[in-house]
């Protein structure tokens, strides 16, 4: 297959949106993953001081 400048293009809009789909993926389990940690903090602590 011989590559032509729209066959990049189109790779390039093709792989532009994964990129942004899996930034947000990684921020999104960052903050699930902060979020239960602290969760779990906060329960624990309430368990100990009673």
């Amino acid at each position: 297959m011989a590559w032509m400048p729209y066959t990049i293009s189109t790779v390039e809009k093709k792989i532009k949106p994964t990129a942004h789909h899996l930034r947000h993926q990684v921020g999104v389990f960052a903050e699930t993953v902060v979020l239960n940690t602290f969760t779990r903090r906060a329960l624990t602590y309430k368990s100990t001081v009673g």
